[in-house]
């Protein structure tokens, strides 16, 4: 009799740690859960401030810092650009610039139409690109020239970069 009372206490204690482990696995599961959507909030806010630290820094910068910042945001154009262009081809591009012994980029909006684009030496990779400038459609067009390479293009003084605009100015 008394070995048939422990094994049904021992039955009943089995029973009552396998309840109390579903029901533990069941809070875990939970918790689990909970913890994955606070994360996923706290990267949503974590963004979300980002975004206005981005937003409040553009606002307190000037117009120059603004126009410095998008020209930094376009691509590099390469002599290969240069090289596909048709003589006569008018484009908008870009120019930053620093000039000593100031620290800010001088930055240069024009259109440019090709002429024509040649190796700077025999053995180089530079391309010595040609043709003509003006800083607005209402002035006249001036010779201008750019140097460039495989990675970037160069005013001629070597100042500073240019770079093409996705749409007019």
């Amino acid at each position: 009799m008394e070995l048939i009372i422990v094994l049904f206490i021992a039955i009943c204690l089995l029973w009552y740690m396998s309840s109390r482990e579903q029901a533990n696995q069941s809070r875990l599961e939970d918790l689990s859960s909970q913890l994955d959507a606070t994360k996923s909030d706290i990267e949503n806010l974590q963004k979300e401030l980002e975004d206005l630290k981005i937003e409040f820094e553009e606002t307190n910068l000037t117009e120059d810092e603004k126009e410095a910042r998008f020209f930094r945001s376009l691509p590099d154009l390469n002599a290969s650009f240069f090289k596909s262009l048709q003589k006569g081809q008018v484009i908008d591009l870009i120019s930053g610039s620093y000039h000593y012994p100031h620290d800010e980029i001088f930055i240069s909006r024009f259109q440019y139409k090709h002429e024509h684009a040649k190796k700077e030496n025999e053995n180089g990779s530079r391309y010595e690109v040609y043709g003509f400038r003006r800083l607005s459609p209402d002035d006249e067009w001036s010779s201008y020239t750019m140097l460039a390479n495989k990675d970037q293009c160069e005013t001629w003084d070597c100042s500073g970069t240019v770079k093409k605009l996705s749409d007019r100015f």
